[in-house]
């Protein structure tokens, strides 16, 4: 939950679900006066006798809303919490990702030490950060 805004009526502010995390947007669209999205258009199905689409990520995403830091070639930065998993985590950051080689090593509240990263992907404020020891 962004620190000063009360949740959504009838949310809940534990561990996040799908109903919740459907209320949330929902409440964020509201506010915002944004039309919401109907369910039949958040998914298209497969046209007839195409295979459905694969689940490629490894390990299942948890959604995370705290503060995220990163240490990034010798200097901390904060960023937000989008979701994490075994494997990475993605994170918001308004600020261009490192070279390749720098060292990075973020610390995720909840989590039992500092892991070393890399960005795979940044795009549109998110950094996509893959652990080095692979999850393991």
């Amino acid at each position: 939950m962004i620190e000063g805004r009360d949740p959504p009526p009838g949310s809940d502010t534990g561990p996040s679900g799908a109903d919740d995390a459907d209320s949330r947007l929902d409440a964020f669209l509201e506010r915002e006066g944004l039309a919401p999205v109907p369910p039949a258009w958040t998914a298209i199905p497969p046209a007839p006798g195409e295979p459905a689409p694969v689940e490629r990520r490894r390990h299942p995403r948890t959604p995370i809303e705290d503060e995220v830091l990163l240490l990034v070639g010798g200097s901390l930065l904060i960023a937000r919490g989008v979701d994490v998993s075994e494997g990475g985590a993605c994170v918001t950051l308004e600020s261009d990702p490192p070279a390749d080689d720098t060292p990075l090593t973020v610390t995720i509240p909840g989590q039992p030490a500092a892991r070393a990263a890399q960005v795979v992907a940044a795009y549109g404020g998110k950094w996509h950060l893959k652990y080095r020891d692979g999850g393991e």
